[in-house]
């Protein structure tokens, strides 16, 4: 399922980049969040920040529907086979998730020099969940990895090592999520991660069947309005230019 696209109600915003801080401002403004995050926390809104706002703005009726939890907030260029690749950031910070949070992705189609993002996918991941995803693979083991490729000093050798290593500790190790190196001639020895779409909406509407506690909104797709931002929401924004690499 997917929306369809309606720029009679939209949002327009300049900017040469940053899509993503945009809609997460955007998301923050919405629940009543002034105070800064910072950069390296686990999540983009985490859950005390919720608890607070909630006890501050009683008669914040977005708020008062949402559950207490933390929130990852992301945008994705929309793919045509709807099997998404969300890019979910640094490995380390993943494989450390022990609670419930809301996984948020606003789906965007670039056009000319916009992007439109007319769908938000809004998920309910739990603790179980998580560790489903995980499967035995844990951040210690990221961390062991990470040491490795950053002791080699040759780029080039240390991303050949980098893709064995990462296949065999996927298929060791039976996590869903998949690691994605970041490495490059100078400094940066980094490892990512991310995960389909498909892959994370079967093991969420899966885990729901078969528990006790059913939820009927453990994936829900927003076309019209989300948390009370009217979509679509344009941003002026070029085409992003990649430096590829060779992995």
């Amino acid at each position: 399922m997917s929306c369809k696209n309606n720029n009679n109600n939209s949002i327009q915003i300049n900017n040469s980049q940053l899509h993503g801080k945009i809609f997460e401002e955007l998301i923050k403004s919405k629940l009543g969040i002034k105070e800064e995050i910072k950069v390296n926390e686990q999540f983009d809104i985490p859950k005390e920040i919720i608890e607070k706002v909630k006890s501050e703005s009683v008669s914040n009726k977005i708020l008062n529907e949402i559950p207490t939890v933390s929130f990852s907030i992301k945008t994705k260029k929309r793919s045509k086979t709807q099997n998404e690749r969300f890019d979910l950031a640094d490995a380390k910070r993943i494989f450390s998730i022990e609670e419930d949070f809301k996984l948020i992705v606003g789906l965007f189609e670039q056009k000319k020099d916009k992007k439109i993002i007319s769908e938000v996918l809004e998920y309910s991941v739990g603790k179980k969940e998580i560790q489903k995803l995980k499967g035995t693979l844990t951040k210690d083991k990221i961390e062991k990895f990470e040491k490795e490729i950053k002791a080699i000093e040759n780029y080039k050798v240390a991303r050949e090592y980098a893709k064995k290593e990462k296949s065999k500790i996927i298929n060791e190790n039976k996590t869903i999520i998949q690691l994605n190196h970041k490495i490059d001639s100078k400094k940066q020895r980094r490892v990512q991660c991310s995960i389909k779409r498909k892959e994370l909406e079967s093991i969420l509407l899966s885990a729901n069947k078969s528990g006790n506690e059913k939820n009927d909104n453990v994936v829900k797709i927003h076309c019209e309005n989300f948390y009370g931002i009217k979509l679509p929401i344009i941003i002026e924004s070029g085409q992003r230019i990649i430096n590829h690499q060779k992995s």
